[in-house]
């Protein structure tokens, strides 16, 4: 499902993750993502614990 996220964490062990954005941009090439650095190295069982607030501007009709 598309979707809008904010990257947490990763199992792997540089903690990278490669997504696809063929939907949103016809580019085929994965692209390479890094958590945020405050939560980076935080194990999964940790985050739901989380207490923290996520400030962002509204949803616009453009990609660009």
């Amino acid at each position: 499902m598309p979707a809008d996220l904010i990257f947490l964490s990763s199992g792997e062990p540089k903690g990278f993750a490669y997504i696809k954005t063929d939907q949103l941009d016809g580019e085929t090439d994965w692209k390479l993502r890094k958590p945020i650095p405050q939560t980076q190295a935080t194990r999964w069982q940790d985050l739901k614990s989380l207490n923290s607030s996520i400030i962002a501007e509204r949803p616009k009709v453009d990609l660009d």
